[in-house]
């Protein structure tokens, strides 16, 4: 019976997180400024960790530890201000 409500508690995380991720995709959330500065920050570190992660199964933990390594830096880069110097035109 626990099987069963696990089961279904899986299928509603997966349906939320979908709904929200195509929402994002929507309102054209992903194209903002903030945005870009996390995939700059993130995207690097997520390709090599999961690379080393799938290629590597003998070392997977440390492919997974540098992906979660590089979502604390994407989410450190929407926290931490630019300064006047590192901020410009993108244009």
């Amino acid at each position: 019976m626990k099987r069963a409500w696990f089961s279904t508690r899986k299928k509603l995380v997966a349906a939320t997180a979908a709904l929200a991720m195509g929402h994002a995709f929507d309102s054209g959330c992903l194209s903002s400024e903030i945005a870009l500065r996390f995939r700059e920050a993130y995207a690097p570190g997520l390709t090599a960790g999961a690379t080393a992660a799938i290629t590597d199964p003998q070392n997977a933990e440390d492919g997974l530890r540098q992906a979660w390594a590089a979502l604390y830096d994407g989410i450190g880069a929407i926290i931490t201000p630019r300064s006047a110097d590192s901020s410009g035109s993108r244009r």
